[in-house]
């Protein structure tokens, strides 16, 4: 009952699925790595793919997501994150 559970995957959030993951292999490539598509290790896409993906982990007891910003980090997940808490908090 003490412990809180948290998760963290990188994230990118765009206003388009592709967009984002293109914005997503371009950070990797910059750090020398390549996105391998494993969907565990970096959530992309519209604020609302995110929050759909955060919900199950809300449902099981997760009280924290620490968001993954791979560099150069950007504003616009930023922004998106605030829409992904919104529509969160709503559901």
């Amino acid at each position: 009952a003490e412990i809180e559970l948290a998760f963290g995957p990188q994230v990118v959030i765009r206003s388009d699925a592709r967009l984002a993951l293109r914005t997503l292999e371009s950070s990797y490539r910059r750090l020398g790595l390549v996105f391998n598509g494993d969907p565990d290790e970096a959530w992309f896409g519209e604020p609302q793919a995110i929050a759909d993906r955060m919900f199950p982990y809300l449902e099981l007891g997760f009280t924290h997501f620490v968001a993954g910003l791979p560099a150069p980090h950007d504003l616009e997940t930023v922004d998106g994150l605030i829409e992904v808490r919104q529509l969160l908090a709503h559901a």
